[in-house]
């Protein structure tokens, strides 16, 4: 019987070990073997956590090293792939460092040349090199990170056809990221007829028509980021058909809309029509009715997120033709894009309470059989 005295505490330590240690009294209901095996495990838990604690200050320390580093040593670092002499300093931690140099100072702007990002173009030039052996890695967070490094370069046939072969392996391989290339893509006007038609495709109400996409829905959420113009009508589609299904507005759908700004106005009759309905039902939403009303000033005003004008002659691709672009990527699975839903967000509660309840179950089994024993 100590023997399956000692599995169930074992499971239970290891189980528990994040919502509470025995007690005392609990250890004293514990024959000898098994309540030295308890000590021991608790005392290991306890260096364990101890470890961590100086591991976390031991990254914090190496961040704020890198981090202080000028961009250029930044830079200069990768390149040469070292020394990575500080202790924590590694590859991963100065490239985690650079971006978040970049991302601060360059996040908004990297599409235009101002506050001296023709310089900082220049400076990004020598980690081309690098910045393409990532892209070129099957690690889904080096291609990621030659995305978010590549977009500072100066842009070529090369660096257009590096984004392209990084979307395309992302689709295949179903990894996050899309919308994170498709932001470069049409940031700098690399996109084909073929890639905007297929967004578009996904946002078909017929489900069969719109699964033949590769992208899902990604058009609903960004299309006036990317200036998709012909998603207007297919976005509109989307608003009165949530509306006729559930008496709700597809509030997503909208404010993709608003930031088309001018180039939705073919919807905008529809879209105040509908607000004249929703005010009519005397049950909407106040942020039904705020969204609607936004998008109808954007639309009339000519304002949206997506401005063409921002993005500069230096700054997209130079010394060839935009028609010598890719013309088609490689064909690759349609995916859908994984969001975590509030559901999953939640399982650890249901992680939690099943602890405590094994937790519990587990004393109270121990402490029936010491005092059958006695």
């Amino acid at each position: 019987m100590m023997k399956v005295n000692s599995f169930l505490v074992l499971v239970l330590l290891f189980m528990a070990s994040l919502a509470a240690a025995l007690t005392e009294e609990q250890l004293e209901g514990l024959d000898e073997a098994t309540r030295e095996y308890v000590i021991s495990e608790q005392q290991r838990i306890e260096a364990d956590a101890a470890a961590k604690v100086i591991e976390e200050q031991k990254t914090l320390k190496a961040k704020e090293i890198v981090f202080n580093w000028p961009l250029v040593k930044k830079i200069e670092v990768l390149q040469s792939g070292g020394p990575y002499t500080n202790s924590g300093v590694n590859e991963d931690l100065v490239r985690e460092m650079l971006y978040a140099e970049l991302a601060q100072n360059y996040s908004i702007t990297w599409q235009g040349n101002v506050g001296g990002l023709a310089d900082l173009r220049s400076k990004m030039e020598s980690l081309r090199p690098y910045i393409f052996e990532l892209s070129e890695s099957p690690k889904s967070s080096d291609n990621s990170y030659a995305v978010k490094f590549g977009k500072y370069l100066q842009i070529d046939r090369a660096a257009e056809s590096m984004f392209y072969e990084i979307l395309n392996t992302k689709l295949n391989e179903n990894q996050d990221g899309v919308r994170e290339v498709l932001d470069v893509i049409f940031g700098y006007n690399l996109d084909t007829e073929e890639l905007r038609n297929e967004l578009v495709q996904g946002l078909a109400l017929n489900k069969e028509i719109a699964e033949q996409s590769r992208f899902g829905k990604d058009a609903e959420l960004d299309a006036g980021t990317w200036g998709l113009e012909e998603a207007a009508t297919p976005l509109m589609l989307l608003v009165e058909n949530s509306y006729s299904q559930t008496g709700k507005i597809n509030r997503t759908a909208v404010k993709s809309l608003k930031e088309l700004g001018a180039s939705a106005a073919v919807v905008l009759p529809r879209l105040e029509k509908l607000l004249a309905q929703r005010l009519s039902d005397g049950n909407a939403d106040f942020r039904e009715i705020e969204s609607l009303e936004y998008a109808i000033s954007a639309i009339k005003r000519g304002v949206g997120n997506y401005d063409t004008s921002s993005v500069s002659s230096t700054s997209t691709v130079q010394n060839y033709e935009i028609e010598e672009l890719v013309k088609e990527p490689a064909e690759v699975k349609p995916v859908e894009v994984s969001e975590e839903t509030p559901e999953q967000s939640s399982q650890w509660w249901m992680w939690l309470v099943g602890t405590l309840v094994i937790l519990g179950g587990g004393v109270l089994f121990i402490r029936s059989k010491n005092e059958h024993l006695r």
